[in-house]
């Protein structure tokens, strides 16, 4: 996942054993692979070595899980995308650091009556700097011969700062889909629903369930073998929806008695094998329409619904 989402694609070496079926996997760097599609629109994989040799492989040896991509062949890195996001968030920062090490205190003025030689001024200048910025901002200054301090005032708030801070929080969350109350960011309602359980519920839906299907699919299509044609793929993320249990299972009874699920098709929502007998549709019996001496019986309206 780290390789995923930091470069948008991730790839390992199928280790087969003598039956063709695939029994490990060996992760590879994703900046030491190159990718190229044939003819026969297959994949090739090239492959930079540690000891400085290559090796090209079939895309029958490759594992690869591919985020976002235009071609089909490399993914998209979501890093790379919002590269200019980043990378304000990091000047934003930098300009954060530089403001407090220097006292969170903007510059200011010193005004003489008479005019500096460049000796005096650059004395003065590095005088200054020394005993009055970084740790020893605060202190008490001494003027000599009429100079006088005129400080220009700006405050974080002025400037935005704090507001720019919070902002680039949000987008960087908001490339990944991450909401906010999951990284201790709660100033803004969210709009997924009131409670934990309700976001957490957007959170499953709305951005693990991607990332799940990608890798499902991937699986699927990579390492399963004809031989495996009768196993399924699935990401179990129902320990992630547990408040919901007794809403989910209200409304299964409530479909399994009105004919709507079998009891099969509910175990198959709920990532279970399926059980003997468990084919059968329920119909309520006011619901249920017989036949009675070449007449149609009803059961609602002979018993007078």
């Amino acid at each position: 996942m780290m390789c995923l989402c930091l470069r948008g694609d991730f790839y390992a070496y199928k280790v087969r054993d003598s039956q063709g079926r695939v029994r490990e996997l060996l992760p590879l760097l994703p900046g030491a692979i190159s990718v190229r599609q044939l003819t026969n629109w297959e994949l090739e994989y090239r492959i930079n070595l540690l000891d400085g040799t290559s090796k090209t492989l079939s895309q029958s040896e490759i594992f690869h899980v591919m985020y976002r991509s235009l071609d089909g062949v490399r993914g998209l890195s979501p890093i790379a995308c919002e590269r200019q996001t980043i990378g304000l968030t990091l000047s934003a920062q930098e300009h954060g650091a530089s403001t407090f090490a220097n006292g969170a205190r903007p510059g200011g003025v010193l005004s003489i009556p008479s005019v500096l030689s460049q000796e005096a001024y650059e004395r003065l200048k590095m005088n200054w700097q020394s005993a009055y910025s970084g740790e020893n901002a605060g202190s008490i200054a001494i003027l000599e011969q009429g100079t006088e301090f005129k400080p220009v005032s700006m405050t974080n708030a002025d400037a935005q700062y704090l507001e720019t801070r919070r902002f680039q929080v949000e987008e960087i969350a908001r490339i990944f889909g991450v909401p906010l109350f999951m990284i201790q960011s709660t100033e803004k309602a969210t709009s997924w629903g009131s409670g934990i359980e309700q976001m957490s519920m957007g959170y499953v839906r709305y951005t693990l369930l991607p990332w799940v299907k990608r890798w499902e699919d991937a699986i699927w299509r990579d390492l399963l073998s004809e031989c495996d044609e009768d196993v399924q793929v699935k990401f179990n993320v129902e320990g992630l929806q547990r408040g919901a249990l007794q809403a989910r299972f209200e409304a299964y009874q409530k479909g399994i008695n009105m004919g709507i699920y079998s009891p099969n098709e509910v175990r198959e929502l709920e990532n279970m094998n399926p059980r003997e007998g468990g084919d059968i549709y329920l119909t309520p019996m006011n619901m249920n329409i017989q036949e009675r001496d070449g007449e149609v019986f009803d059961g609602q309206r002979d018993a007078g619904i």
